[in-house]
């Protein structure tokens, strides 16, 4: 029971009950890989934080690795100093502080770094793609069973299989393409509901139908409704496995020049050296050949259908008639068109034309780069975050601007929570905003806050000791 008698005559009394004593956490962190971040306004006072912090692990052997993670994140202010890493076991957490120990460190800017989004295209599928983050994440589980439902209410097919472990050879075009939009839908707003938002989005071939709905174009009901037509339609009118698509490591004149007559049609310019050819089997087989032997690397891609080439042409006007309900709206971002190689800033450029035309045309996604960066879209500064289930666009934007931070969301073959904690670091450390309050949200019944040492201040003595001779 506390008094305050003030000078005033004021009389305030106030009674105070014990903290509730902390509970121990009832469930376990499912996700195998956190962030770790130490920061600071200044290099000193840095270094020393890294020293108490190790120190507090030696002292506190019972601390857990989802709980400190928070405690260092999501309940510290975060400085422009900082170091930043991805880690999974405790006990490594110090030997992990140590080798950030350096001379020197740049601080982040200020302002926010900027972030753009680009979105994967055809054939980066494989068995279990999402599965994790359907598991694990309340928020992307949800997001994913609503496109599902979105989906079944156009006649389309449940495209769960895609993220269950079945095996994805077995899966149709139909759902193998919806589920792929679908999933990067999701994956953005996971990446936003965090505070990474983009500022410019950019999509690969099927990819440019989920970066339309992030940028605010079409709704999410008009995405799934046209991604699920467009399959249907291929599977109905188009033969599989009757074309080809051919990726080429050379420049499409290097490419003309070595093929000569036997040139085909070019489906990707995904980078100055970066080429994908499309035709028949027939033409692309000849084409293979022919590249092979004047010493070109070849690489023919496992899709059914050659996507960009006269094969979808049977397609085009029913596509166009089943797009033309839909609402197109203007852009809420910019739009780094890889169709037409411009930025789309306003309303009345897509429309049902535009998505017949990118169903056909070649996918230059380097000449939209160069119009993004030309036109101010984006720097140097800003970071790049891959939507997709495979980081294949960041190798592309790096081969045609230069990036100084590049993020994948997902990794084939790795633990999705190891990709995107070290996606996080990596965006932290190029001074991306990451709201850590959100990226542990789901997961707060797991972690503890931890009695972290405070702030090592980097004091400076100001005090002018008197001297004077008194005799």
């Amino acid at each position: 029971f506390l008094n305050n008698f003030s000078a005033a005559g004021g009389n305030t009394s106030l009674l105070i009950e014990d903290a509730p004593l902390k509970q121990a956490p009832t469930v376990q962190d499912p996700r195998s890989t956190l962030p770790v971040t130490v920061t600071a306004r200044s290099i000193a006072s840095l270094k020393r934080n890294i020293d108490s912090i190790k120190s507090f692990l030696k002292k506190t052997p019972d601390a857990t690795m989802t709980s400190l993670s928070y405690s260092l994140t999501a309940r510290r202010i975060q400085h422009n100093y900082r170091i930043a890493f991805a880690i999974g076991d405790i006990n490594k957490v110090s030997e992990a502080l140590d080798g950030q120990i350096k001379d020197t460190y740049s601080p982040v800017p200020i302002t926010a770094t900027k972030t753009a989004f680009c979105f994967t295209g055809q054939g980066s599928q494989y068995t279990g793609l999402g599965q994790k983050l359907y598991q694990d994440l309340p928020s992307f589980k949800t997001d994913i069973d609503q496109l599902d439902q979105l989906a079944q209410t156009h006649g389309l097919p449940s495209f769960l299989e895609l993220l269950d472990g079945t095996d994805v050879s077995t899966l149709s075009p139909v759902k193998v393409q919806l589920g792929m939009a679908c999933i990067q839908v999701a994956l953005a707003r996971m990446w936003e509901s965090w505070g990474v938002t983009p500022t410019a989005v950019i999509g690969h071939s099927l990819g440019e139908y989920a970066a339309l709905h992030v940028a605010g174009v079409i709704s999410a009901s008009d995405m799934v409704y046209l991604v699920g037509r467009r399959a249907e339609l291929l599977v109905k009118d188009c033969t599989p496995h009757t074309h080809g698509m051919l990726a080429v490591k050379g420049s499409v004149d290097a490419i003309e020049s070595a093929l000569g007559s036997k040139m085909t049609e070019v489906a990707c310019i995904n980078g100055p050296e970066e080429t994908v050819l499309c035709g028949s089997a027939e033409v692309v087989t000849a084409a293979n050949d022919a590249l092979t032997s004047k010493g070109m690397k070849a690489t023919k891609l496992n899709v059914p259908f050659a996507f960009h080439s006269a094969q979808v042409e049977p397609i085009l006007e029913s596509f166009k008639q089943a797009a033309k309900p839909v609402t197109f709206n203007k852009p809420s971002v910019p739009v780094l068109s890889p169709l037409t190689g411009d930025v789309i800033t306003e309303a009345g450029v897509i429309g049902p034309d535009y998505l017949v035309k990118h169903a056909r045309e070649t996918v230059n996604f380097t000449q939209a780069l160069k119009s993004g960066e030309k036109s101010k879209a984006f720097d140097q500064k800003t970071a790049w975050v891959e939507i997709g289930a495979h980081p294949v666009c960041l190798s592309m934007v790096k081969n045609s601007v230069e990036t100084n931070a590049t993020a994948p969301s997902l990794r084939r073959n790795e633990d999705a929570w190891k990709t995107i904690a070290s996606s996080v670091c990596a965006l932290f450390l190029a001074g991306v905003y990451v709201n850590f309050d959100e990226y542990h949200r789901a997961f707060n019944d797991a972690q503890v806050m931890l009695d972290l040492p405070t702030y090592s201040f980097d004091d400076k003595k100001y005090w002018l000791d008197y001297h004077n001779n008194w005799t």
